[in-house]
């Protein structure tokens, strides 16, 4: 994949800056991949964070993205509460910080 998918204001502040950006826009499945591959790359970012307003920072641009992957793909907010509420029914959440080293 060519380039990486950055945020809608961002070639207008490249403008502002003196030079000048060279873009493309895609949508679709392409857009979907280009959003699964910032997804990871933000993530990436949470975890490399180390004061929490640069934590916050970087969860915020997790979320645009999801909310950006729910509308390419048209999952509500609700969907995805909804399975969360689920799975912490059925096998709980990462509240304990219980690790698994090994099963038998």
């Amino acid at each position: 994949m060519e380039g990486k998918l950055v945020r809608d204001g961002i070639p207008k502040k490249i403008l502002g800056n003196g030079e000048q950006p060279i873009v493309k826009v895609v949508s679709g499945a392409e857009l979907l991949d280009y959003l699964m591959i910032k997804l990871v790359e933000e993530a990436n970012e949470v975890c490399a964070a180390e004061r929490r307003e640069d934590i916050i920072a970087e969860l915020a641009d997790v979320g645009e993205v999801i909310a950006a992957i729910c509308a390419a793909t048209g999952i509500s907010e609700a969907d995805i509460r909804e399975a969360q509420k689920e799975k912490l029914l059925k096998v709980g959440g990462f509240e304990s910080g219980t690790i698994l080293l090994d099963t038998k």
